[in-house]
């Protein structure tokens, strides 16, 4: 059985019987880190030059923006920005730390826009 992830923060569970005498390693560069980031790191996304659509990181295995539970957009922006979040169960604290006077929108694929004032930070659930 090969490994699979799981779908709020994309943590890898490994398959029976995989990574002998690595499993140690996969599992805290697979595992133990990402928890670490899914609970403490806060990324801050610069949403400078990017027009007027960005989409949140989101990827198996590697580190991205999605996992976090805190998302911070900062940078000079000219228009509202829509923002694409993974549209998978999962809450956000998002603020938005732009300058431009404009709000941000944040969007699950597929789903319901949300519009955060400039200066503002909100909880959003998928």
């Amino acid at each position: 059985m090969s490994s699979t992830y799981t779908t709020r923060i994309r943590l890898e569970k490994q398959g029976s019987g995989e990574n002998a005498s690595t499993w140690g390693d996969k599992l805290n560069e697979s595992v133990i880190d990402f928890v670490d980031s899914a609970v403490g790191a806060v990324p801050s996304i610069s949403l400078a030059g990017v027009g007027d659509a960005y989409t949140v990181s989101s990827a198996d295995g590697v580190a991205d923006e999605a996992r976090s539970a805190v998302l911070y957009f900062h940078g000079s922006v000219s228009t509202a920005v829509s923002i694409t979040i993974p549209a998978v169960e999962k809450s956000y604290i998002i603020g938005n730390l732009t300058s431009g006077g404009f709000g941000i929108q944040i969007k699950p694929a597929g789903g319901t826009e949300q519009t955060i004032p400039a200066g503002q930070t909100t909880l959003i659930s998928v």
